[in-house]
């Protein structure tokens, strides 16, 4: 039993974070906050601005599902990475991103493990990518992802109406000015 004047630890309720399945297409999923350190992964000249990367991507995962999953990615993904992250200027992670790191010009292996992980860990994160493209008779339609060291497109549905489902974390992004 407490005593009067005895400290006790309580934590603040924090505000819960949810995607809806009418955003995912593959049902409700809640989220919370995480603690998340960020690392400088390139300067954008131009801008004057620094980006920043989650030092990994989230512990949880986001399921998209099927065309609203395609439909409402993009948009829940950079969502998510403000509610989660708690930075208002957040975004997630994308290929652009990818490419003015210039890690794909100079095969910079620092910046390589802060974009894929470590060889023993690679890291499996959504991407705010997609496209939609003719293979053989149909389109397909597909957000990119990064995984094993490399970035990949998984079909979310075609145009026969078939629907596929993936799970990956999300990498937030946030940009400062210098």
């Amino acid at each position: 039993m407490y005593e009067i004047g005895e400290y006790i630890n309580l934590t603040k309720a924090q505000k819960a974070i949810c995607s809806r399945e009418e955003q995912n297409g593959y049902g409700d999923q809640y989220f919370t906050k995480e603690d998340i350190q960020f690392r400088v992964l390139y300067k954008d000249e131009e801008r004057k601005k620094l980006v920043c990367i989650a030092d990994k991507p989230t512990e949880q995962e986001l399921s998209l599902y099927s065309k609203e999953g395609y439909e409402n990615g993009i948009e829940e993904l950079h969502r998510l990475c403000k509610e989660i992250s708690g930075y208002e200027n957040a975004r997630n992670m994308t290929i652009e991103d990818i490419e003015k790191s210039k890690y794909w010009k100079e095969k910079d292996e620092k910046k390589a493990n802060m974009i894929f992980g470590e060889e023993e860990r690679r890291y499996r994160y959504w991407l705010a990518n997609q496209e939609n493209g003719y293979f053989a008779n149909f389109k397909s339609f597909r957000m990119f992802y990064v995984s094993g060291g490399a970035v990949d497109a998984y079909s979310l549905y075609n145009s026969f109406d078939y629907g596929n489902s993936a799970s990956c974390a999300v990498r937030p992004v946030v940009e400062i000015d210098f």
